[in-house]
């Protein structure tokens, strides 16, 4: 077997199955939202700390006191999910994500 000519094949199927899957978080909402943030960008945070915790009344999370000192500032959009958007949490470790409404993020 020519296992040096299945390397090209190979790195073409892992490009055919990257551009598929973007399709399909693109078209399922992940990774992108209706207004255009998508993974990546960086959005503001609502300054008003009122106005972010209203948001969360229709959201399935709730408001920590800890979210007030992030608004206002300017952060990386780490995910989308289901129209929220998840921004790094102010923790220790730096590796949790806080999601939140696009209508507090700019």
């Amino acid at each position: 077997h020519d296992v040096a000519g299945l390397r090209p094949r190979l790195e073409g199927l892992e490009a055919e199955l990257g551009d598929a899957v973007a399709r399909l978080q693109h078209l399922s909402g992940e990774g992108y939202c209706d207004d255009g943030v998508q993974v990546g960008d960086l959005v503001q945070l609502s300054a008003d700390p009122q106005e972010v915790c209203d948001s969360f009344e229709a959201l399935p999370y709730r408001w920590d006191d800890m979210m007030s000192s992030m608004c206002g500032g300017t952060y990386e959009v780490l995910s989308i999910d289901r129209e929220l958007i998840g921004l790094p949490a102010p923790d220790v470790g730096g590796s949790g994500i806080w999601d939140f409404s696009p209508s507090v993020v700019a």
